[in-house]
C-alpha cells in the first residue's frame, strides 16, 4: 500500500527530473505545476483512498460552443480514444473544460507519474487549443482526432 509519505516521496523524484527541485504538498495535499506556460496540471492525492488525481482546466467553454463540445466529449470519452485515457467534462458553475484522470497510488513510481502528467499535459494542450480556436460554426462539424 502507498502511505502519504511514498506519495511525496515520487512528488520529490518528479520534481528532480523535472529540474524543478523537490516538490511537496499543499496543507491539502494538492500540487500544482504549470508546463509551457499555459497548461496547469493540479495534482491531488488522497490519502484515505490512495489514489491520485490529475486535472487541467482547459479553459470556458462559450455557450454557443456547449452543445456541439459537449458531444465531442462524449465521444472523446468513450473508451477514452480520444483523451488518453482521462475524462473530459465541464464544470457547469464555471463553464470551464476539464480533463482529469485518477488512479491508484499503490507501487507507482516518478517515471510513471511523470509520463501521465506528459501524456495529460499533450491532451490538454490539444483541447485547449480546439476550444480556444474553433468558430462557432466549425466546432459541430470539426474533426477532432483521438489522440
Amino acid at each position: 500500500m502507498a502511505s502519504t509519505q511514498q506519495f511525496q516521496t515520487v512528488l520529490e523524484d518528479l520534481g528532480g527530473q523535472l529540474g524543478l527541485g523537490p516538490l511537496h504538498f499543499a496543507d491539502d495535499y494538492s500540487c500544482s505545476l504549470t508546463f509551457d506556460g499555459r497548461i496547469g496540471v493540479d495534482i491531488d492525492y488522497n490519502a484515505d483512498t490512495e489514489e491520485a488525481t490529475l486535472f487541467s482546466a482547459l479553459g470556458p467553454v462559450p455557450d454557443d460552443r456547449r452543445a456541439a463540445f459537449a458531444e465531442e466529449a462524449l465521444e472523446a470519452n468513450l473508451f477514452w480514444q480520444g483523451t488518453g485515457g482521462a475524462t473530459l467534462g465541464v464544470d457547469a458553475a464555471s463553464g470551464q473544460a476539464v480533463l482529469a484522470m485518477r488512479f491508484p497510488t499503490d507501487g507507482l513510481d516518478s517515471r510513471e507519474l511523470r509520463e501521465r502528467i506528459e501524456r495529460l499535459v499533450d491532451v490538454a494542450s490539444d483541447w485547449r487549443d480546439r476550444i480556444e480556436s474553433a468558430a462557432p460554426s466549425e466546432v459541430g462539424n470539426a474533426e477532432w482526432t483521438s489522440v
